[in-house]
């Protein structure tokens, strides 16, 4: 985070590299930029989501099914949909909906 508030703009470099190395197919790249991110904004649902897809694209596959139950565990902590049990107002359809789109995108 440190770097992050002595130098907004690296964040937002990190994240034009990802996507630049994810059109380019240059998942090595975009894996370590995205790792460099989860080091500076560990619990940010997209960025977690999208290290998942990398390593999917990787074939990393035992480590892509941990990176997408993070990222589903962060989305819940980020204020995602919740069902009464967790603290929400959603139901079980409704939150699984979410967690599908979430998924299937990987």
């Amino acid at each position: 985070l440190e770097e992050v508030r002595l130098h907004p703009p690296a964040l937002v470099s990190r994240r034009a590299l990802v996507e630049l190395y994810a059109q380019q197919r240059r998942f090595d790249a975009q894996l370590a930029q995205l790792e460099a991110i989860v080091a500076l904004v560990p619990g940010d649902a997209p960025t977690l989501h999208s290290r998942a897809q990398a390593l999917f694209n990787l074939q990393r596959y035992p480590e892509a099914a941990e990176a997408i139950e993070r990222a589903i565990a962060a989305s819940l902590v980020e204020g995602g949909p919740r069902t009464r049990d967790l603290g929400g107002n959603g139901d079980t359809k409704t939150v699984g909906a979410a967690i599908a789109e979430l998924v299937k995108t990987v």
